[in-house]
């Protein structure tokens, strides 16, 4: 196991020395999302097979449900790192809710794979629960201290395993990070700097020379200065899509009002920003998506709506943040154009950090976007 560097085999290999160790018919691997804290099941080991998620229909692990706080989120350690056992699904309480409350029938579910009780062992990293370890046996079969430490053990490994693989991911993205940087920097050092001496060349060669005499010639100057500010213009937002230091510099709102400016100017579109509530510190995920979706709907805007006015709102409520952009442009039609990669892109941004995308639009009457992101506990409650 010390080899394996993908996560899902990883978890395959502990599943399979657990049962093996513990003489387990039926072991799993659950994994808690946030901001909701809903469980969901990850990997099934059930008679010598790995089972997805996908391939277990009918289990209460697929659809997910709400993991009690008091089991992510302890005062003591000791309370939130504490393993339980559940001896007898069939009248065990827990199971009896969640059959009530969610039409889910766990524990009969479960004893049709010819089990009855369970071990449940937290994975804790740093100061929250991220999922579990789970053990199950026959009902005449009762977990000992061994099985315990064991399933301990490897609950360690899966903890360690889980935060090594986000430090790669997060160096990854560094790396990823300083890539883009260099890029916009190269290309506002060559391509943009390149185009501005085109324009203003062009500009010079068209007042030097006669209109009543060179009216052909001052046609394709006029041409060739139109596509140069059209190309120092995209160059411009290359830039913008590519840097992310305008979070570093400023809060969202000031981000979203510099990218908005840097993208209309030399243009006769007007843009407003628009603040409403108490602006707060997001998480940097979230923040990053926010921005990125407002880019990509400025761009979208700018490329085919040929709108006069852009307003983008920001609005800071106790439990969400919401972002509207609003254009007076032509417009489209949703049932043909509505899957275009740009607002896919939106959508998938919107969704990736929990929150919600609508759109509307028709041709002639503009088109809005809606995004609402929900804040994380201690931010709707103001700590």
């Amino acid at each position: 196991m010390a080899t394996e560097t993908h996560l899902d085999h990883f978890l395959e290999h502990v599943l399979k020395a657990i049962a093996d160790q513990v003489n387990a018919p039926l072991a799993e691997y659950w994994y808690y999302s946030e901001p909701n804290n809903v469980a969901y099941v990850g990997l099934t080991y059930w008679q010598g097979q790995i089972l997805k998620p996908e391939e277990q229909p009918g289990h209460m692990g697929l659809s997910g449900y709400p993991v009690p706080p008091e089991r992510v989120h302890q005062e003591s350690h000791h309370q939130r790192r504490g393993h339980f056992i559940v001896k007898d699904m069939a009248t065990s309480a827990a199971y009896l809710q969640i059959a009530q409350e969610y039409g889910l029938d766990a524990g009969a579910w479960y004893r049709s794979r010819g089990v009855n009780s369970f071990l449940h062992v937290p994975l804790i990293l740093a100061d929250k629960t991220i999922g579990a370890l789970m053990v199950f046996l026959p009902g005449d079969r009762p977990f000992t201290e061994q099985h315990i430490k064991l399933t301990y053990a490897f609950a360690q490994q899966v903890t360690l395993a889980i935060q090594l693989i986000r430090l790669a991911e997060e160096a990854k993205q560094t790396a990823i990070l300083s890539e883009r940087n260099r890029m916009a920097r190269e290309l506002h050092d060559t391509l943009a700097q390149t185009f501005t001496g085109i324009v203003m060349q062009l500009e010079a060669t068209q007042a030097m020379i006669t209109p009543m005499t060179f009216e052909p010639a001052q046609k394709h100057l006029r041409r060739a200065g139109l596509l140069a500010r059209q190309g120092l213009q995209e160059a411009r937002r290359s830039v913008w899509s590519l840097r992310s230091e305008a979070l570093k510099s400023g809060d969202l709102p000031t981000a979203l009002l510099r990218i908005a400016q840097h993208m209309t100017d030399h243009t006769p579109i007007q843009t407003d920003v628009i603040v409403d509530g108490t602006p707060i510190a997001l998480p940097a995920e979230r923040e990053d998506h926010l921005l990125r979706i407002g880019q990509e709907a400025l761009t979208n805007a700018l490329k085919h709506a040929q709108p006069q006015k852009i307003q983008i709102s920001l609005h800071f409520a106790a439990d969400a943040v919401q972002l509207h952009i609003v254009d007076d442009g032509q417009g489209f039609d949703l049932q043909q154009q509505w899957r275009g990669f740009g607002i896919v892109c939106m959508q998938e941004r919107t969704h990736q950090i929990g929150g919600e995308f609508s759109l509307r639009s028709q041709i002639g009457q503009g088109t809005t976007i809606h995004v609402t992101i929900p804040l994380p506990p201690s931010k709707a409650k103001g700590s």
